[in-house]
């Protein structure tokens, strides 16, 4: 199985990690972040704004990574998104575990679009990015019927087929 991680525009040399023969290939955007530590790889797109920790608010800089190398330190990634107040997607890579997951804000105001086809796993900030792989696009008729009826698409859907969004407050991980 093939994985694939696209945050944002593609980038020129891609990061490329091996989770038990399995490769995964990450292209990062102009604005993507990087945090390599010990133990994990965070990659974040967006702006962030501060975290509340023991009632405490601490306000983030912009590219404040100190505060942001604190927070994948200390917490699960399972709880980096009730932590973290922004408008942010990321992918974090947990070497020792390896397993790779992907979250946005508690409110997810930054979309992230995946999809899963032929054991490939696509993700990115930008719908574009993820229609470019298909051959045909074909729409998802119930989700269209959904925003005709409603005036929005329900569940995780988007108006095509095989091309789902991230919840808000969803983590998808993946592992070997």
């Amino acid at each position: 199985m093939k994985l694939e991680f696209n945050l944002g525009q593609k980038h020129d040399v891609p990061n490329t990690w091996k989770v038990n023969g399995k490769s995964a290939v990450l292209t990062k955007g102009k604005n993507t972040l990087s945090i390599i530590l010990d133990s994990v790889e965070v990659y974040l797109e967006g702006e962030f704004y501060y975290y509340i920790e023991d009632g405490v608010t601490v306000r983030i800089d912009k590219d404040d990574l100190k505060h942001l190398e604190y927070l994948f330190n200390k917490y699960p990634v399972e709880e980096i998104p009730h932590l973290l107040e922004g408008m942010y997607s990321c992918i974090y890579y947990n070497k020792q575990k390896e397993v790779i997951s992907l979250f946005s804000d508690s409110f997810n105001r930054k979309t992230l679009y995946y999809t899963e086809r032929e054991g490939t796993f696509l993700s990115s900030t930008e719908l574009k990015d993820v229609l470019g792989t298909f051959d045909t696009i074909s729409y998802n008729q119930n989700s269209l019927y959904s925003y005709l009826l409603l005036g929005y698409s329900t569940n995780n859907y988007t108006f095509y087929q095989n091309v789902n969004r991230l919840g808000a407050d969803a983590v998808i991980s993946i592992s070997s």
